[in-house]
């Protein structure tokens, strides 16, 4: 089984922010694409987030789940330093490491955000789009004409000649 986790940017935020974690495809839709696609807030634990000024999102697919993923991302990064410690000649490395933080997830997977990203926020989903062509003035103007000359043909047809 395969695990998604998104973490955002946004323009007032210094650092990123993880937002859902483990969602199945299915999930991912419901929580977090449509609410970005139509510029809403979601709901992060007790904090509304606005999702209409998202600079930056990532969405990391992995094989196993957040805390297992943050888990094996410590130990790789604790061995890193730890070789590192071993082969230097003279000082010393001293740092917590990485997958401390569920932002770190970031570093744990593969990025599939332009799967399923291809627009701003607020971009629409493909029926507001659809709903916001047919009420443009182009096409109200044609359609409009359409249907009169339609009319036309049928009242001439049922009382003309």
């Amino acid at each position: 089984m395969t695990y998604l986790h998104v973490v955002i940017k946004r323009s007032e935020d210094v650092k990123p922010l993880f937002l859902f974690g483990d969602l199945t495809e299915k999930d991912l839709k419901r929580r977090f694409l449509r609410q970005y696609q139509l510029g809403k807030s979601v709901l992060k634990e007790n904090q509304v987030v606005n999702l209409g000024n998202v600079v930056v999102v990532e969405i990391i697919r992995t094989s196993d789940p957040l805390k297992e993923a943050l888990k094996n991302l410590q130990k790789k990064s604790n061995d890193r330093i730890d070789q590192m410690n071993r082969e230097s000649s003279g000082f010393m490395i001293i740092s917590v490491g990485s997958g401390w933080v569920n932002e770190d997830i970031v570093h744990c997977g593969e990025d599939v955000t332009l799967k399923y990203v291809s627009a701003p926020p607020g971009g629409g989903t493909p029926i507001t789009k659809i709903i916001a062509f047919i009420h443009s003035p182009w096409v109200l103007s044609l359609g409009g004409g359409i249907a009169l000359i339609v009319i036309g043909i049928l009242v001439k047809k049922c009382f003309g000649n």
